[in-house]
């Protein structure tokens, strides 16, 4: 549930940036869906190494993407 939340509010900021003029001319996405990502990739980090440990595995195999 949190996913397809987040997700949706992601788009919609991605389109209200573009249609109000927020966006950068360097970038393809909008200061408002930036700042929400940043916002949110913390407790997104944490609901995954939660769920991780739910199923009974490590949370060095999440962070294994990062290193990759």
């Amino acid at each position: 549930m949190f996913l397809a939340i987040n997700n949706t509010l992601f788009l919609a900021f991605l389109f209200l940036g573009g249609n109000l003029g927020l966006s950068s001319k360097d970038f393809t996405t909008g200061y408002l869906s930036g700042i929400y990502t940043l916002a949110t990739t913390i407790p997104l980090s944490a609901l995954s190494v939660r769920r991780r440990h739910d199923i009974g595995q490590s949370a060095g195999r999440f962070c294994c993407c990062f290193l990759s």
